[in-house]
């Protein structure tokens, strides 16, 4: 896999780990689950417009606000399975784990087969640190519900993480399949392609995300890195820069972004731009090490043995750093 370490996974996972950047939890399956669906369409469509609301404000970060009409709701119709869910979510986004938890654990009691509470339970458990448990439920969800194409993409995320190589590409493909238009999906797949060495269809894969992208004016540069980054892995460091340099454009305060296009320039002999490239890198993040690595290299060619012990002093001090963590 080139270049993708756990916790860049971690970052493009917005929903894995949205616990930590807050993003929208997608908890409700974009089809018809088994069972009763007549009864469940009577009880969606009695409750809709409430739903619909408390979710949008949770999903726009107004917690307060949803909480009120939360608490409205619950005083009119009691402890109905959903509103716990919407409260149980609030939690989650509150950083609030383990009474998130409890919170579910009283929703399953009430209802043991909603596939949107065994998400959020995985969801919470990967927040607060507990990712070896957090595979059973999204492996729950999906049972409860084959065709919600987020349960799949939890599934695959956490798949990724925990390295089941052959699981991970499988279910990442389900969830493309399920959802065409479902840009993390390809991200993953794209991940899970690298790991199983299928090198060429995952530079494809980047190749549809990137397109995708495009297409959604979506704001997000991890398409445009992650196949420059693999490109880069590949040695084709002239082909990596069209799509690196679309990234910076997208993001230009990513450091992640400056230090690839520093190493492809550096590769290719365009040592000042590179320099440029990895300072600012080291300017957006002063505590990540490869930009510091990568200078040394550089300026051990231009024979800037001053600047290198400069570079390589810093490294080890970063290095010595992040052991003792």
């Amino acid at each position: 896999m080139a270049n993708h370490k756990l916790s860049d996974l971690k970052s493009f996972i917005a929903v894995l780990v949205l616990a930590l950047s807050s993003t929208h939890v997608c908890l409700a399956s974009p089809y018809p689950q088994s069972g009763d669906v007549s009864l469940k369409t009577n009880v969606s469509n009695r409750h809709a417009a409430t739903e619909s609301t408390v979710e949008k404000l949770i999903d726009q970060g107004r917690l307060q606000e949803a909480r009120v009409k939360l608490r409205e709701q619950l005083a009119k119709e009691g402890e109905r399975p959903r509103l716990l869910l919407f409260e149980a979510m609030i939690l989650y986004r509150e950083n609030r784990y383990q009474d998130s938890l409890q919170k579910l654990e009283r929703v399953l009691s009430l209802n043991d087969n909603d596939p949107d509470a065994y998400k959020l339970i995985g969801l919470n458990l990967v927040a607060g640190g507990r990712d070896d448990l957090a595979g059973a439920y999204f492996e729950k969800a999906v049972a409860l519900a084959p065709r919600d194409f987020m349960a799949r993409y939890y599934l695959c995320i956490y798949q990724l993480t925990d390295r089941q190589r052959v699981s991970a590409e499988t279910t990442c493909r389900t969830t493309t399949q399920l959802n065409p238009k479902y840009l993390d999906g390809y991200l993953a797949l794209g991940v899970a392609l690298e790991q199983s060495k299928m090198t060429q269809e995952a530079i494809q894969t980047y190749l549809q995300a990137c397109e995708l992208a495009e297409q959604q004016g979506s704001k997000t540069e991890a398409p445009f890195l992650y196949l420059s980054r693999l490109l880069i892995s590949l040695q084709q460091f002239e082909q990596s820069l069209p799509p690196l340099k679309k990234a910076i454009v997208i993001n230009p305060k990513s450091p992640e972004v400056h230090t690839a296009l520093g190493q492809a320039l550096g590769r290719l002999g365009q040592y000042d731009q590179a320099i440029q490239s990895l300072q600012e890198a080291v300017r957006l993040a002063p505590n990540e090490k490869s930009p510091h690595y990568l200078l040394i290299g550089i300026y051990q060619k231009l024979g800037k043995t001053d600047e290198a012990r400069r570079e390589m002093q810093i490294f080890r001090a970063l290095e010595e750093k992040e052991k003792q963590k």
